[in-house]
């Protein structure tokens, strides 16, 4: 399968409710359609994930960013504008995302995508995706395709073909949030 026909795939699936694992510009994630709760739900129960633990969300436009989000602080665009490494920013709250999501207090993490694979995949989906380690709960992150436990590849409706590793860094990233009132919090470095 060519990267091409991969990133067709994958998308045909977002848009089905299925889930998938796919490359982000980090390391291999289990993703879903953010605005499907029962795709949404599927990565909680498959993950034997705790419902109180909330996701972040892959977007590659500005127009997704000002649609997930109700107030955006003028830093956020700077910092999407300035960085050059991955970087979740978590922001209050939160819209157009299914409510499984969003963190209980309705706070949303997100993560801008400027290229590779899944850039792909979100410009042909055009909306935001989940996206979580590719792990049961509880087990370590899979820093490379390698590692990824077979039974959950087993278990994915569609598995993104190990050609895009050179794209991801093999790190998670960067973690901040950002509050309505200005206060910024380093969450991980």
């Amino acid at each position: 399968m060519t990267k091409t026909e991969a990133i067709q795939e994958a998308v045909q699936n977002l848009k089905s409710g299925n889930i998938i694992l796919c490359p982000t510009d980090t390391i291999y994630g289990i993703s879903c359609d953010a605005t499907n709760e029962a795709a949404v739900q599927k990565i909680i129960d498959l993950k034997g994930r705790d419902k109180s633990k909330s996701f972040i969300i892959l977007v590659n436009s500005d127009r997704m960013v000002n649609q997930c989000f109700k107030d955006i602080p003028e830093v956020v665009w700077d910092m999407i504008d300035l960085n050059d490494q991955a970087l979740t920013i978590v922001m209050d709250d939160g819209l157009y995302v299914a409510k499984n999501v969003l963190n209980r207090d309705g706070s949303l993490g997100m993560r801008y995508i400027k290229s590779g694979a899944i850039n792909e995949i979100l410009k042909k989906h055009n909306k935001p995706i989940v996206s979580t380690s590719a792990n049961f709960s509880g087990e370590p992150s899979p820093m490379s395709y390698d590692e990824i436990n077979t039974e959950l590849l087993d278990q994915l409706d569609f598995v993104f073909p190990n050609i895009s590793e050179e794209e991801m860094s093999g790190k998670p990233s960067k973690i901040i949030q950002i509050r309505s009132n200005g206060e910024v919090k380093i969450l991980r470095k």
